[in-house]
This record gives structure tokens, C-alpha cells and sequence, in this order.
């Protein structure tokens, strides 16, 4: 997961609550570091912003690793986006194609 990739201030808010959650739990970096399978070196990298990217894949062991989940939402700004690939994403559009409710079902698609 390349930094440049995201808004810096998405970036920031990711690191901040990695970095509190270890300081949280007491844990120190060479601690993640065994639990992850990342090298220490690089979440003091990461953590003091020398390290400018990372794997989507260290970032879920990093997070793991402090019994953490990621959560990755699509917002409906992104829906312009999608259109031309999977047709009008509105919630009208969508109750004329019998497309499930996530909220009314209680379950995420």
C-alpha cells in the first residue's frame, strides 16, 4: 500500500491508530514485529515516517497483530466511478434490479 496511493490525511489517520493501539495494549515494536512477521526496522520505519509504503498485506499483519481488523468501505462518491462497469449504483437503480439490502438483511455484502 503505497502512501501516495491515499490522501495523505487517510494515511496519517491509519498510522495514528496502528501506533495507539500498540502503545495501548503495551506492546513494543519488536513485539509486533515477532507477532506480524515484519521486520522491526520497518514498522520504525513506517511509524517515523521514514518508510514511505508498505503492503496492503503488512498492514493487515500489522493489524492483526494487535487484534485489529481492516474495514474497507466504497463510498457513493466512488459510484461515478463504478457506473460504467456495473450500471447505476443509486438505491432506486438498485431496488429495480431486486439487488439485496445489506441494512435490511443485517448482513454486509
Amino acid at each position: 500500500m503505497n502512501k501516495s496511493d491515499m490522501p495523505p490525511e487517510v494515511w496519517a489517520e491509519v498510522l495514528e491508530r496502528l501506533i495507539a493501539r500498540r502503545e495501548m495494549l503495551g506492546m513494543s515494536q519488536s513485539e509486533v514485529a515477532r507477532r506480524s512477521g515484519i521486520p522491526q526496522s520497518n514498522l520504525c520505519g513506517l511509524e517515523a515516517g521514514r518508510l514511505k509504503s508498505t503492503s496492503f498485506r503488512n498492514v493487515v499483519a500489522w493489524a492483526a497483530a494487535l487484534r485489529m481488523t481492516i474495514k474497507i468501505g466504497l463510498l457513493l462518491d466512488c459510484a461515478e466511478y463504478a457506473e460504467p462497469y456495473f450500471g447505476d449504483l443509486t438505491p432506486k437503480a438498485a431496488a429495480t434490479r431486486n439487488v439485496p439490502d445489506p441494512q435490511a438483511s443485517g448482513r454486509l455484502l
